[in-house]
């Protein structure tokens, strides 16, 4: 899927028939005020003003698998990958050449693969306002060019992030976030250096969950962060965000408290954002049954005879797989 949105729009996109990883996002604005420069196109903040909203539609039910501004679901999406700033082209029009054009590439990646067939639906709502584009650039040329990100693998959960956004001047936050946690961050888009104690926002985080504890601050945070970068650089860019955990391990009963300096937050500017692995014993049945499914045919492709034994194994499957679908349709699962 891929269709272009322009500044004063709202669009609703429907996803059919795909397998996929996440969306991307090429925001393309043309600009003739040579006093402007690539680092003041498409900033966080004009990118945190444009609202996205993901609902999955399965077997008569709906999940909201996110809710929030694109910037901070980019960040929070990247945090270790180079997908956390956008990566941005600038060149000019040679035929025009009071205008220039920048293309700023932006994404944000699912936690896994998420299978979108039969009669399943990806409802993407989009909310790019007037506001969230460069003063300066041409309104009338700019647009946003929305894309699905295609995948190969399986589906073996239902990625689920939810936030919550801090008030201004709050002192404490406590959260229980539930089971099946993948990932919990601290997302700030405060510019205040993170280095110096008196701008510190996060005074003292607890996590306690099933399997996991932990208490930290933030000189153990930054700490913690540095070491997942090859350089300090990297992980600066990052100043008051924060991963309070992530593991291939899902933790159940999770509870978060927080303690924060109330005189460094702003209103609407720092978010709990945290990843829940939904899953059915059907969407783990399908799954396993298109693995088998596949091992065996690429073994038959790499010379492995197709024996009766293999043969049978690989039909079972397909039942397996086809009965999932079918409780799909009908609306079991």
């Amino acid at each position: 899927m891929q269709t272009n949105i322009k500044p004063g729009e709202v669009k609703n996109i429907q996803i059919q028939g795909e397998t996929i990883s996440g969306l991307q996002f090429l925001f393309n604005e043309v600009f003739s005020d040579t006093t402007l420069d690539a680092a003041q196109i498409v900033t966080f903040e004009m990118m945190s003003k444009i609202k996205l909203k993901g609902t999955l539609t399965r077997a008569g039910r709906r999940y909201i698998l996110f809710n929030e501004n694109i910037a901070d679901l980019m960040r929070y999406s990247n945090f270790y990958s180079l997908g956390y700033i956008p990566l941005k082209v600038c060149s000019s029009d040679p035929d025009v050449t009071t205008n220039h054009n920048v293309t700023t590439l932006a994404a944000i990646n699912f936690s896994g693969i998420l299978d979108i067939k039969g009669t399943d639906k990806l409802e993407i709502e989009i909310d790019f306002p007037t506001d969230a584009y460069t003063e300066g650039t041409n309104i009338s040329l700019n647009y946003l060019t929305i894309a699905t990100i295609e995948a190969i693998g399986y589906e073996y959960f239902i990625p689920i992030i939810k936030s919550y956004v801090l008030s201004a001047n709050e002192p404490a936050v406590s959260r229980n976030l539930g089971n099946n946690i993948n990932r919990i961050a601290f997302i700030s888009r405060e510019v205040t250096n993170a280095m110096l104690k008196e701008h510190h926002i996060i005074e003292q985080v607890w996590l306690n969950s099933d399997k996991f504890v932990a208490k930290e601050d933030t000189p153990q945070l930054i700490a913690k962060r540095l070491l997942k970068f090859e350089d300090s650089t990297t992980a600066f860019a990052r100043n008051h965000s924060f991963i309070i955990f992530e593991d291939d391990v899902n933790l159940d009963e999770v509870f978060l408290d927080f303690i924060f300096d109330p005189q460094n937050l702003s209103a609407g500017k720092n978010r709990i954002m945290w990843t829940e692995h939904f899953s059915t014993p059907q969407i783990l049945a399908k799954a396993a049954a298109q693995e088998e499914v596949h091992n065996i045919e690429n073994a038959v492709k790499l010379g492995v005879p197709l024996t009766s034994e293999l043969a049978n194994a690989k039909n079972n499957a397909e039942a397996i797989k086809s009965q999932v679908i079918q409780s799909k349709e009908e609306g079991e699962i």
